[in-house]
């Protein structure tokens, strides 16, 4: 623990419990410690005093509902929050989060408009006045509304050059634009979100410094995504995800055929809702082991030829609905067209349909072993005639 040696009443807790009770107590919002200060000097000293508090920095719809961003920031009562949760955090590392999506539920023009000409003046208090602060940074979350109107240019012309501690990195709905500033170097980078974001974010060194990626959209997928997913060549754990029901690949003037992702080191996928086929049969990956996803429109990707080769494990995690018999089909296509399958994750509900299929018998034959999953989070080893089979549900 950083800060002062502290001794507490007798009738207390030990300032170390105290400290890790809090921790349950802050939920990633300092600001909920406030009332704490008040119930006696114990709790006083293991609120201030423990830095690990004070480190989630924080702008978002739930800070703004304590403040009124909508007045001048600058002496403000929320100013004054930010530079009390930094000066208490001590030398901790920081994870910053700067959301301005909620704005667009916001009522009043008036007040949006105040809110976003803050917007850079809170990321510049966030930083530091000489950069002291930026020096901690260890994740940020960048959610953006709308990057014109939020000033998303201002907001990166005040970035120093280097955010030597950064090591995780997620941007939502950052358009590329040409003269837009690039965001800073990053030397100890290891994981990225990107949603809605194209064009060249980051420095280019610091694209090979990746290890795990995640890449999203909303409803349509453009070749530049295909692109940007092949700036990271060195990642070993890829997440591809939409959020809508209805999902398209927009194929414009450049021929998705054209474009191969090759990604020699990535162990793990992970197709998240309805991924486009091009995305993800673009992808050359030699040393690809496992596979996770939870819609059944990734049957089909990944019996296609870059992954039939090389797949050791595949975690199946499609829920049930109606018309989901045909999964049993799927599985056993699925079965033969990977020849290097060793296990297979799926939920209950399918195994029951698998066991009462041509599935079973090809398990066998290969020595498949089948992990069969619950919501209860208990293993049991059940064996079976000439393949293992692990149950995941209460022992009996």
């Amino acid at each position: 623990m950083s800060g002062p040696l502290v001794y507490t009443d007798t009738a207390t807790l030990p300032f170390e419990i105290l400290g890790h009770i809090f921790s349950h107590v802050v939920g990633g919002y300092p600001i909920y410690l406030r009332a704490l200060f008040f119930v006696c000097r114990s709790w006083y000293n293991a609120v201030r005093y423990h830095s690990v508090l004070w480190t989630d920095i924080r702008f978002d719809g739930v800070v703004a509902n304590h403040f009124d961003f909508s007045t001048r920031f600058s002496g403000s009562l929320a100013e004054n929050y930010y530079r009390c949760c930094l000066a208490y955090s001590g030398t901790a590392p920081l994870d910053v989060a700067v959301e301005s999506k909620f704005l667009i539920l916001f009522r009043r023009k008036e007040s949006v408009l105040h809110i976003r000409n803050n917007i850079t003046l809170i990321i510049k208090t966030f930083l530091g006045e000489s950069g002291e602060h930026a020096l901690r940074w260890r994740s940020f979350n960048w959610m953006i509304g709308h990057a014109h109107k939020d000033g998303v240019n201002g907001c990166l012309s005040i970035f120093p050059q280097m955010l030597p501690r950064l090591q995780t990195l997620r941007m939502h709905s950052l358009w590329g634009a040409p003269s837009r500033p690039r965001f800073p170097h990053c030397s100890q980078l290891t994981t990225v979100e990107f949603y809605q974001t194209h064009g060249d974010p980051l420095q280019d060194d610091d694209f090979l410094r990746v290890q795990k990626l995640s890449l999203g959209k909303n409803t349509i997928w453009f070749p530049k995504d295909v692109v940007l997913l092949s700036r990271f060549r060195n990642i070993l754990h890829l997440t591809l995800y939409s959020l809508s029901k209805n999902v398209l690949f927009h194929s414009n003037s450049h021929p998705i055929h054209s474009q191969s992702v090759s990604l020699v080191h990535l162990r793990t996928l992970v197709l998240q809702g309805i991924v486009p086929k091009e995305p993800v049969t673009a992808l050359r990956t030699p040393s690809l082991q496992e596979v996770c996803f939870n819609h059944p429109h990734s049957f089909q990707h990944l019996r296609c030829p870059p992954f039939t080769g090389t797949v050791h494990s595949i975690h199946v995690t499609v829920p049930e609905v109606d018309g989901s018999t045909q999964f049993s089909v799927e599985m056993e296509s699925l079965l033969s067209a990977l020849p290097a399958l060793t296990s297979v994750f799926i939920p209950r509900w399918l195994f029951l349909q698998l066991e009462t299929t041509r599935f079973e018998l090809d398990a066998r034959t290969k020595g498949l072993m089948v992990i069969v999953e619950d919501e209860i989070n208990h293993f049991c080893l059940v064996h079976r005639a000439q393949y293992t089979a692990y149950d995941q549900c209460t022992p009996t």
